[in-house]
This record gives C-alpha cells, sequence and structure tokens, in this order.
C-alpha cells in the first residue's frame, strides 16, 4: 500500500502586494519624501512582517503588540500628511 511522504509545515508565503521588509528594497524613496516618513514607512513595514511571523508562529499576544506598532505609525503618517 502506498503511503505519501509527510510533509513538514512549511513557512508562509511572502504576502503579495505588501512592502518588502526593511533593508530588503532595491529602490531608493522618491524625491521629496520627507526622512520621518520614509523611517514610518520602514517601521511599519517591518512591524507587519513580524506581526505575520509572529502570528503564524501562534505567538499572537506578541503578534497583537506589533499590530498596535503598525497602527501607531499609520496614525502618525496620517497626521503628518494632514498638516500639508
Amino acid at each position: 500500500m502506498y503511503s505519501a511522504p509527510s510533509r513538514k509545515p512549511s513557512a508562509p508565503a511572502p504576502a503579495v502586494g505588501l512592502p518588502a521588509p526593511v533593508g530588503t528594497t532595491s529602490g531608493a524613496a522618491p524625491a521629496g519624501v520627507p526622512a520621518e516618513v520614509q523611517i514610518l514607512i520602514s517601521q511599519a513595514a517591518a512591524d507587519l512582517a513580524d506581526y505575520q511571523r509572529l502570528t503564524a508562529e501562534g505567538r499572537l499576544s506578541e503578534a497583537g503588540m506589533k499590530l498596535e506598532s503598525v497602527k501607531r505609525a499609520l496614525d502618525k503618517l496620517a497626521s503628518l500628511s494632514s498638516k500639508r
């Protein structure tokens, strides 16, 4: 009788359409984007990647903290854009 080989769980596939984690992008930010905005975007992207990893690992409390960090960065970006 044939039995299929056992499969180990694999790491989650990267999310399509999300920014690459900090340090993995090949292009520079568009001209005229303030450094504070670039930093907030990079931090939010890194925290989102951490959130996805932690969620996949079942570490939901830590993932929730990362999600709150993403929200704070997005709120700060929104407040900066409303001042323009």
